[in-house]
């Protein structure tokens, strides 16, 4: 089994550069929880959503109400899969 270690680097932000951070992490949030909500949705009507089931959710919301690239939508579906599985 191998072995998973993690890093902690310092790094320095501009303002600008930490408010576009904060920004984009609010609205990877609010993403995840209207992924959550639509789960639970699906599983109250007897559905049980594969991960790709998740993505094609999250990727089939219209781009001004979801402003983060589909690559990291796809891979925030895949995320909250694997953390329903390990739950």
């Amino acid at each position: 089994m191998s072995e998973t270690r993690t890093a902690i680097c310092p790094v320095t932000l501009t303002g600008a550069d930490y408010r576009r951070i904060h920004d984009t992490c609010h609205q990877a949030a609010l993403l995840w929880d209207r992924a959550v909500d639509w789960v639970h949705a699906e599983w109250k009507t007897g559905g049980n959503p594969d991960k790709y089931e998740i993505q094609s959710f999250l990727t089939s919301i219209p781009e001004e109400d979801r402003p983060l690239h589909a690559h990291t939508t796809e891979i925030l579906a895949h995320d909250l899969y694997d953390a329903i599985k390990t739950s």
